[in-house]
């Protein structure tokens, strides 16, 4: 490995939670792109039927192997969203580290929310046990990803209602921070 990727001193301006929108504004961005990609796919691919002569594009054995084109894409749109969870639960995790514990460092969603509630914060019971749900995914994905044909149908829904969730509980651990004032690091 390059040594440069070793240094995980990589902030310069912090996480806040623009990032989150800019991480799906990104992966919109590239379903977009490859949206356009897909459309020029279609218009140019040549069906051969069984006896090796190009078939009519309204043919059922041309509408194959259109439905394949589409079915790939499609599957390479789930595997941006896996990455676009992977991405907003890092950037929630780290807004909490620099925000409650930054000279500490925690492994796992858990203890991380076990330090801010230690520290007298408090997270609501059912945005929790969502955000636990959501880290419990995004662990399965991570550890024991689905097969390469098969991925979990997220889609950008999915990850709007993951941010706007992590997005609300920082608000409120923000409110609450503001109204007691700044963390006394140990």
């Amino acid at each position: 490995m390059r040594p440069e990727l070793k240094n995980f001193n990589w902030l310069v301006y912090g996480l806040n939670k623009r990032d989150f929108d800019y991480t799906i504004e990104l992966i919109r961005k590239i379903m977009q792109d490859r949206k356009v990609h897909l459309q020029k796919q279609l218009d140019v691919v040549v069906v051969y039927g069984p006896d090796g002569k190009p078939v009519e594009k309204q043919s059922p054995d041309a509408a194959d192997a259109y439905d394949d084109l589409i079915y790939y894409h499609q599957i390479g749109n789930e595997y941006l969203c896996h990455f676009g969870l992977w991405r907003l639960q890092g950037i929630f995790e780290g807004i909490l580290k620099e925000k409650f514990f930054p000279s500490m460092r925690l492994v796992g969603l858990l203890k991380k929310l076990q330090v801010v509630e230690d520290q007298g914060f408090e997270i609501n019971k059912a945005d929790k046990e969502e955000l636990l749900d959501w880290a419990s995914l995004r662990n399965a994905l991570s550890h024991a990803p689905p097969e390469a044909y098969r991925p979990l149908a997220l889609n950008e829904e999915d990850l709007i209602e993951y941010s706007d969730l992590v997005k609300r509980i920082l608000g409120l651990l923000e409110d609450q921070m503001d109204a007691r004032g700044p963390i006394k690091q140990e």
